[in-house]
């Protein structure tokens, strides 16, 4: 008997839970007693058997003795001549850390696997997702063969050879599928894998609904790669009959819709068209490629997914190497957010893929400036002994902020973003040197300014509009310290603000109405996000306008967008660059920063804040501009999109 305890009822719990789930997998459960001390559980799939032990821990403590404990469930699993491998469901326990080629030791020899809360918990989604069919996962990811038919299977198929490498087309029948197949699913446990998470949604309503009304198709192939090495002859492909033959680099939604279909024929005759690469001969860094130049150019694979599928590969690009350099410092350990860790407050993607680091790091950047001939280990050394000794500054300066990220802005996305620009600042102020000495000036001018730093008294949400806002708020500050340290914020004389809250479009409109007459002659500006209603924003408010140069980042509906200019601005001369996100218009004299997007749905939409500036001098803003532009129009063929462009 089990030695009684408080939390007996709770562990009784956790073993029904686990007990639930296998049933659910397609699992027979042919044995259950939490109270006696022998496995709590076995259970068979397709003959195939499996004893449980389960240990549960309402208070998360640390669990002691997991190394004894699998060598006695390894002696179990021995001793019972049927049973194929123990597992050990292990739930809100502080596990020791062990390596990965450790665990794959204790199943691959000693028969014992190890669940913990993360891969309990992807099981119980995967058994609510696909019901049955979840217990051929779990076969596969335990490491046990077994053929799910007797005989072998031959179909005709099509041999393909594309820059080397062979793959087969043919079509396959779902029930064939959803045995064969399975996926090598990314989870904090497994960070070689590459496939997202199953959607529950997709696969038990949206596609089974699509697929049973009569007219549902699946035209694009499904994309598999075999576990073991294919046999193809008299154009005939030879299939494996056993559980996990093949791995899904492409299409789980669409092969696992079937696992909820109500019309069981569909399942046994649905003909479903099917790639398929010899996966003895594609490595798993291999299929994840193919799986990110398929997704990436269809459905978005998460951008954070992305990041970490290509951290797996050899000849990282700078910013990878950046990041994982960073995320060993004392500041930002624990701080990056990344796709299978999920804790932390700036994600891995805006670390190393926002605007400023990009302009910082490139060869052409404040830090390598006239350093293009060193050798990439010197330039990644270079960028990092900068970046490195500014956010030690920042970090020693303001710990408390930097700690509490929740109160305080600075270890955030929004706050990161604006550190960033605000080095750009520093660098041009130290004339690109890394001054430790300077940097801790200007930081200390930061702190005794007393700028707001607190998140509740910050709006503008958090992408690069806001993180430019707040930038130009820390530069503001510290002028009043050190006076001509951003010249850029002494040329502006700020001559009306104007609060916008949700609903208010009147007030907006008549802030537009009254400061947009001001502007005259060519007005330019740079637009985050531009639709049809932009042009007959424009065409309003600036009515005395000569020109509009705008510079758009996003642009929807193009052609839409093009009618109206030819139909009624056709003054208006827009190029479209990706990255832009700032929001602003200004001639020579005057300065609207909008701080949302102009457009009939966004001007009222969101709490921000309109102001109206007068240049007290020739403006550095404006004449910047005018270089971009210049260099856009001589460079029309390459980064941009002109919708339309003023005569030559």
């Amino acid at each position: 008997m089990r030695r009684g305890n408080k939390f007996q009822k709770e562990e009784n719990k956790f073993h029904k839970q686990v007990e639930k789930l296998l049933k659910k997998s397609g699992f027979e459960v042919t044995y259950s007693d939490f109270y006696k001390k022998v496995p709590d559980i076995i259970a068979e799939f397709n003959h195939i058997k499996i004893i449980f032990h389960c240990k549960y821990s309402p208070e998360g403590k640390s669990y002691q003795g997991l190394e004894k404990l699998v060598n006695e469930y390894s002696s179990r699993v021995k001793d019972n001549n049927s049973a194929k491998v123990a597992v050990l469901a292990i739930y809100n326990y502080k596990l020791p850390k062990i390596s990965k080629d450790k665990l794959e030791g204790w199943l691959k020899n000693k028969y014992v696997a190890i669940w913990n809360d993360n891969i309990i918990n992807n099981y119980k989604t995967l058994a609510r997702s696909i019901g049955k069919y979840a217990g051929v996962q779990i076969i596969s990811d335990l490491g046990i063969k077994k053929d799910f038919i007797d005989s072998s299977l031959q179909v005709p198929a099509i041999e393909i050879t594309q820059n080397g490498r062979k793959f087969y087309i043919t079509k396959l029948k779902p029930d064939y599928l959803l045995n064969a197949a399975v996926v090598l699913r990314r989870t904090t446990d497994s960070k070689r894998l590459y496939q997202r998470y199953i959607t529950p949604k997709r696969v038990i309503r949206d596609i089974p609904d699509y697929i049973q009304n009569g007219d549902g198709i699946f035209p694009n192939n499904i994309i598999l790669a075999s576990t073991t090495e294919l046999a193809y002859k008299d154009n005939k492909l030879i299939l494996p009959t056993s559980y996990g033959s093949f791995v899904v680099v492409d299409g789980q939604h669409r092969l696992y819709s079937f696992c909820n279909l109500k019309n069981e024929e569909l399942i046994r005759e649905y003909e479903l068209p099917v790639t398929i690469f010899d996966g003895s001969k594609l490595s798993e860094f291999e299929q994840s490629k193919v799986f990110i130049t398929i997704n990436n150019n269809a459905k978005k694979i998460p951008p954070p997914l992305v990041l970490e599928i290509k951290n797996q590969g050899t000849n990282l690009p700078r910013e990878i190497v950046l990041l994982n350099m960073f995320k060993k410092t004392p500041y930002f350990n624990g701080i990056i957010r990344e796709y299978t860790s999920r804790k932390g407050t700036i994600d891995a993607v805006t670390f190393c893929t926002t605007n400023a680091f990009e302009d910082l790091i490139k060869d052409t950047g404040p830090i390598l400036s006239g350093r293009s001939k060193l050798p990439e280990k010197a330039k990644i050394k270079r960028c990092y002994n900068y970046l490195h000794t500014y956010f030690k500054v920042v970090y020693n300066n303001f710990r408390k902020e930097w700690k509490n990220p929740s109160k305080y802005v600075l270890a955030t996305n929004k706050g990161y973003r604006a550190l960033l620009r605000l080095f750009i600042k520093i660098l041009k102020y130290t004339k690109n040197k890394n001054d430790e000495a300077k940097y801790r000036e200007v930081i200390k001018a930061l702190k005794k300014s007393k700028v707001e730093m607190q998140n509740k008294n910050i709006g503008g949400g958090g992408g690069e509009g806001a993180a430019i806002s707040l930038a130009n708020e820390f530069a503001k500050g510290i002028n009043k310290r050190i006076p001509n340290f951003d010249e850029t914020m002494i040329l502006e004389e700020v001559l009306k603000t104007q609060k916008v809250h949700i609903g208010e479009k009147e007030t907006a409109e008549k802030f537009l109405s009254e400061c947009g007459e001001k502007l005259k002659g060519i007005v330019r500006g740079e637009l985050a996000f531009v639709d049809v209603t932009t042009i007959s924003l424009l065409k309003k408010y600036f009515p005395n306008a000569k020109e509009f140069h705008i510079i758009a980042g996003n642009i929807k509906d193009e052609d839409k967008v093009e009618k109206e200019i030819q139909n009624s601005l056709n003054n208006l001369y827009l190029i479209q660059q990706k990255k832009i996100h700032e929001r602003w218009l200004g001639d020579n004299n005057y300065l609207i920063d909008l701080n949302t997007d102009l457009k009939q749905d966004a001007i009222a939409n969101s709490e921000h804040e309109l102001k109206f500036s007068e240049f007290t001098q020739s403006s550095t803003k404006i004449n910047d501009f005018d270089k971009k532009w210049k260099q856009l129009i001589e460079d029309i063929n390459m980064k941009i999109t002109p919708i339309n462009l003023p005569p030559e």
